[in-house]
């Protein structure tokens, strides 16, 4: 009974009351530079605020910091708050002071260390000598040694572990020995995990990082080429719909363009012919007959003859007869005539098949339209009053026989029938006609081989990021399984839970 009375006694102390009610108030920091001190704890949690007091733990003999403190709250959630706000810091690597753990007394269970402080964090500990880049390198020159018959040339502790996992049970009881020795050296000495932590900092901050920007860069390059795709199939597109309308237009199926061409001109200029003789039949006589009489009324009876634009009259009488019969209407065109008779096939040449001959009928059709225009500008401005009423028209009529004309100068040389009538008297436009076939098509096939190449770049492109994306996938698995080892030797040695912060935690 005395015992127990003295344990509540104890227990319920005044100042170890109070001491308890203060638990999960107090903030840990350590691993960070010996310059520092409370003044600087202070400012790095000042925007939590309710800091009841900081401190810099300092050797009793020397008076140095020892680069570590703590720091107090008003209350558990501000301790809690000053922790996230330092653990941020400490993944950013922001602020202005660098320290390696930071923990709370209300676990006091757990410590959390940056994963590229682990080595500073041991030294400070005792648990790793000043000097441990020596003793590393005097480890790796056993392990060489020791498995002087390997190919392996960059030996580690793991390589060494699982090199001893294979010789454990063999016959090979020397080497297997000295494998053993230099498992031991690392273990003794702690330096198989600031061969760890070395590893995992060189992988976290340059090799993952790098990796992954062989990643983006490849699949940007891809992106690249897909935007290019895009672009180069809009193009195919329109060139191959340009080329068929071209090919529509003349109504050819775009394989051998020069005979397909003169087959189809061989059938349709007879009939584009034909339509034009019979467009003029129908629409010139009684407008021959009105603008010989208006000319006429003008000038007093002095307006041309009666026979005036013989060729048209020609065409009215005979249709699309042959050009010999109508070689005597003119001189130039008796001129063309006699040209064309060292042909041996003059005789078989219709009269609007020529060119020249055609151009003179068209140069009477658009006399007469200029005349039929004149006429409606002045019945709309000035009315009949000063015509003679035995050469006058209405408007109606008169707009009536424009619209005729105008329709018979487009079937001899309308947009639709022009290039084919051309063609059909040229060679030279024929050819330039079969020429410019040539290039659309040609302009699709080189769009389809470009198609076809950035295909293929793409595919290579695409295998060259799978393969950085799997590489990346390896480092980003031996991070984390660095980062868990580390965690359970450390642990493991501490005798408390170590967990690794910083960067690693992103991975």
């Amino acid at each position: 009974e005395e015992t127990v009375e003295k344990r509540r006694r104890h227990f319920f102390a005044p100042g170890r009351t109070a001491a308890m009610f203060r638990k999960g108030r107090k903030v840990f920091l350590g691993g960070f530079g010996l310059q520092h001190d409370s003044d600087d704890l202070r400012k790095l949690v000042a925007d939590v605020g309710g800091i009841t007091y900081a401190t810099v733990w300092k050797d009793e003999e020397t008076g140095r910091a020892k680069g570590a403190g703590k720091i107090e709250f008003e209350s558990t959630e501000l301790a809690q708050k000053a922790i996230e706000v330092l653990k941020a810091m400490s993944a950013a690597s922001t602020g202005n002071i660098s320290f390696a753990t930071i923990f709370s007394d209300a676990d006091a269970g757990q410590v959390s260390v940056r994963f590229d402080r682990v080595i500073s964090w041991l030294k400070s500990r005792h648990k790793l000598t000043e000097d441990w880049p020596k003793a590393w390198r005097r480890i790796q020159s056993q392990a060489s040694s020791a498995m002087a018959e390997a190919t392996s040339q960059d030996w580690d502790y793991f390589k060494v572990e699982e090199a001893y996992g294979l010789l454990e049970k063999s016959e090979h009881g020397k080497e297997r020995d000295a494998i053993k020795q230099v498992l031991d050296s690392y273990r003794q000495s702690n330096v198989h995990m600031a061969e760890a932590a070395q590893a995992l900092a060189q992988l976290v901050r340059i090799d993952l990082p790098s990796a992954k920007d062989q990643v983006q860069s490849f699949q940007k390059q891809v992106q690249d080429i897909e935007r290019k795709q895009r672009d180069v199939t809009q193009e195919e597109v329109d060139a191959k719909r340009k080329f068929r309308e071209m090919c529509d237009a003349h109504q050819i199926a775009g394989n051998d363009f020069v005979p397909e061409l003169r087959s189809v001109l061989a059938t349709t200029v007879p009939q584009i012919l034909e339509r034009a003789a019979s467009k003029i039949a129908t629409t010139c006589p009684e407008l021959l007959t009105f603008y010989c009489a208006f000319s006429k009324s003008l000038h007093e009876g002095a307006g041309p003859a009666d026979d005036a634009m013989p060729l048209l009259r020609f065409v009215i009488a005979n249709g699309n007869a042959s050009l010999k019969d109508a070689a005597n209407l003119s001189d130039e065109l008796k001129s063309e005539w006699q040209d064309l008779c060292r042909n041996k096939d003059a005789e078989s040449i219709k009269f609007l098949a020529n060119t020249f001959a055609r151009g003179l009928v068209l140069t009477d059709l658009l006399e007469l339209q200029t005349f039929l225009s004149e006429r409606i500008r002045e019945l709309e401005q000035r009315g009949t009053e000063e015509i003679p009423m035995s050469a006058e028209i209405s408007l109606q009529d008169t707009k009536a026989f424009y619209e005729g004309i105008s329709e018979a100068i487009a079937a001899v040389h309308g947009k639709d029938v022009a290039p084919l009538l051309l063609m059909n008297s040229s060679e030279a436009m024929l050819s330039h006609e079969a020429t410019r076939l040539s290039t659309q098509r040609s302009l699709c096939n080189r769009l389809a081989s470009k198609l076809t190449a950035l295909e293929q770049s793409k595919a290579e492109l695409s295998a060259e990021a799978g393969l950085h994306v799997a590489a990346a996938e390896r480092l980003q698995a031996q991070c984390q399984h660095l980062q868990s080892w580390l965690e359970e030797e450390l642990s493991r040695m501490m005798k408390y839970k170590v967990c690794l912060v910083g960067e690693v935690a992103n991975i």
